[in-house]
């Protein structure tokens, strides 16, 4: 098995991340304006409006993970583009559970961030509560210093991504 170095796995992570949220952005859009939207004062009261967006994201990127990675593809169409895909430690496709592991393992460090930033600033932070993706890096940076270039999701759901 060839592993997946660090650079096609964060031109993978880049093209996702451009298909995801370019498309969430587009259907949170939506979701707020004409669903949302006629409740929004009853619901403004309960739960701020930036946390529902945060969580219809986070719903919405654990579906395509999950579903890309334990497809036939194994593999977002980031990592197809860049012809590497996920297995588990075995070489096999991953199980939906074991996919959406992988994609809850790599949300700790993020989420980690809302919750501190919560501490911190109480509730009137803004800023500081946000949902911070960057604040996972070093977690991928480990991949090049594991054995079977695991990042720290890698290891925690017992996958591999390695080249097509």
């Amino acid at each position: 098995m060839r592993y997946a170095g660090l650079i096609r796995r964060a031109v993978a992570l880049t093209i996702d991340s451009v298909v995801i949220y370019g498309t969430l952005l587009g259907v949170i859009k939506v979701i707020m304006l004409d669903v949302i939207r006629p409740y929004m004062i009853p619901i403004e009261a309960v739960v701020p409006p930036y946390r529902i967006g945060i969580t219809i994201s986070f719903v919405l990127a654990l579906v395509y993970y999950a579903l890309l990675e334990s497809s036939v593809w194994q593999g977002t169409l980031g990592k197809r583009i860049v012809s590497i895909k996920v297995t588990d430690l075995g070489g096999k496709r991953l199980t939906i559970g074991r996919a959406s592991s992988r994609f809850l393992a790599r949300q700790i460090i993020p989420l980690f961030s809302i919750f501190t930033g919560s501490l911190i600033a109480g509730e009137g932070g803004g800023a500081l509560v946000t949902y911070c993706q960057e604040c996972a890096i070093p977690a991928y940076l480990i991949q090049p210093f594991t054995a079977q270039r695991q990042a720290f999701h890698d290891l925690i759901a017992g996958t591999l991504v390695v080249r097509r």
